[in-house]
């Protein structure tokens, strides 16, 4: 019962870009506060974000791991671990390149970033209830890590084509509260 919840609100959250999200990928330990996803895939919609002319052609994540602190929500971090990140994209000449100046896309997230701030306090001074108060404390202290993450840039042409490898060994993001 409680692995088709979780994967219902997995699938809500990030069906836009993960796929193979099914039963038997998912574990979920109730009482020790985790959940593991292993063997999913990268959609395509989750590269066109990046806003860069790149298609995917392979995608795997061997393992998606979130701890979530059921007794401590509201003083201690969710974390999400990916491990083994595999991409393989290939040039999209179909992709239009931005008619933005990099000048203009510093300006729009700086303007973007003031919003979510504004709406930020705004939504603090909603927030009557304590599942909402609670919420936006989660997301407040939000702990994610990307491991081991493996990009490969191939050309579709005959020879003499190309081939492109980076790996990245950790990056890490985090919004910690100030308490």
């Amino acid at each position: 019962m409680w692995e088709r919840l979780v994967r219902y609100i997995f699938q809500y959250f990030l069906g836009n870009f993960i796929t193979g999200l099914e039963s038997e990928n998912i574990k979920f330990y109730l009482l020790g506060g985790k959940c593991i996803i292993q063997d999913v895939g990268v959609k395509q919609e989750a590269i066109d974000m990046l806003g860069l002319p790149l298609k995917l052609k392979f995608s795997l994540v061997e393992k998606v791991q979130i701890s979530f602190p059921w007794t401590e929500l509201s003083t201690k971090s969710v974390e999400i671990i990916f491990n083994n990140v595999f991409l393989i994209l290939n040039p999209d000449k179909n992709k239009q390149e931005p008619e933005q100046k990099p000048d203009q896309i510093e300006e729009e997230a700086k303007k973007t970033t003031q919003k979510k701030e504004e709406q930020k306090q705004e939504n603090e001074k909603k927030s009557e209830s304590w599942l909402d108060r609670l919420r936006v404390k989660i997301l407040d202290n939000i702990k994610i890590q990307i491991s081991n993450v493996h990009f490969r840039l191939e050309s579709e042409l005959p020879s003499p084509g190309f081939s492109l490898g980076v790996t990245i060994e950790k990056v890490e993001y985090g919004t910690y509260d100030k308490q």
